[in-house]
């Protein structure tokens, strides 16, 4: 019944991330429930210079946005 529609919504991280623009808000799961795939398409956008001024806002973060979008060489592009 929903298939057709599910398979129109399917995207990559990189593809979900695009959306996100200098100075924009995220708020990802926390402890468990954070989106690794997402977190390190954020982080590498970052990186490549296309992001700054992002505000990430993370509730007991865990190994993987330690890794990623909290990683302490990206503390001056990322705010919390």
């Amino acid at each position: 019944m929903y298939r057709g529609e599910y398979q129109r919504k399917l995207t990559t991280a990189e593809e979900a991330m695009a959306a996100v623009a200098d100075g924009d808000t995220v708020v990802h799961a926390m402890a468990t429930g954070e989106p690794p795939a997402l977190l390190a398409a954020l982080a590498q956008r970052v990186r490549a210079g296309d992001l700054k001024d992002l505000h990430v806002y993370s509730l007991l973060p865990m190994q993987t946005a330690g890794e990623t979008i909290l990683a302490p060489e990206l503390a001056d592009k990322v705010h919390g």
